[in-house]
């Protein structure tokens, strides 16, 4: 099984023109590392933030994917958003990458702040097996954002009504509840993987992922408390 290992970034992030996105120093050295101890093809980017066009910022990552997966040399590939980290690159990825399914995700981890969960899904950890049904929602996920090109959650938010009727069968998913999923959960060609193992706060121990979302001054501070370094 091949597996492409990718992530991007625009070379400046436009919040509050925050400009070089510094902790890039940080997370390209961790996951290139993960990519070698599990034998992964690693791919970084630094890209032109034009080439989202008039989409937000976060939908490069479709872009991304929908190039990698074009080249046709993978049989999977696993996003990370360039601002995680891999915590415990003990846990092989592959082991979610089954026979029988086409999509890895994790539940979307409360907002420790509000106390909800804003979607059911998040994309900042994700796997996608190659194929023709896949890269088919991509390019439509590309070509047809609607009301997501900037609203809601952009790409989270599409995916989430993308995988809506299956995920209904599910109580916790369906009604975003705070607690966690309890193991693995496989909806059909889609396994949703607890939130634990995707978490955007330090207040825990870190079981696989850590994702610095939210703050932008404090990305790379919050990285490194994570990383240990």
């Amino acid at each position: 099984m091949k597996i492409c290992l990718i992530t991007s970034s625009t070379k400046k992030i436009d919040w509050e023109d925050f400009g070089y996105p510094e902790w890039i120093d940080s997370t390209a050295p961790n996951h290139r590392s993960y990519a070698k101890k599990w034998d992964l093809e690693y791919i970084a980017s630094l890209v032109d933030g034009s080439l989202v066009g008039d989409r937000h910022p976060t939908w490069l990552k479709i872009h991304e994917m929908i190039k990698v997966s074009d080249s046709n040399r993978w049989d999977w590939i696993v996003w990370i958003d360039a601002d995680a980290v891999f915590v415990d690159d003990s846990i092989d990825i592959r082991q979610w990458l089954t026979d029988d399914c086409n999509w890895v995700l994790p539940k979307m981890q409360p907002d420790s702040e509000h106390g909800k969960c804003w979607t059911k899904l998040s994309t900042g950890l994700m796997a996608m097996r190659v194929n023709h049904k896949t890269c088919n929602i991509l390019n439509r996920m590309w070509v047809n954002p609607d009301e997501y090109r900037w609203g809601g959650f952009h790409e989270q938010s599409w995916i989430d009504a993308h995988f809506n009727k299956r995920m209904s069968t599910n109580t916790n998913l369906n009604e975003m509840l705070l607690e966690d999923l309890e193991e693995p959960l496989q909806l059909g060609d889609l396994t949703v993987l607890p939130y634990k193992y995707h978490l955007t706060t330090l207040d825990r121990e870190i079981p696989f992922v850590f994702h610095a979302g939210g703050d932008t001054p404090t990305k790379h501070e919050r990285i490194k408390k994570a990383l240990c370094i």
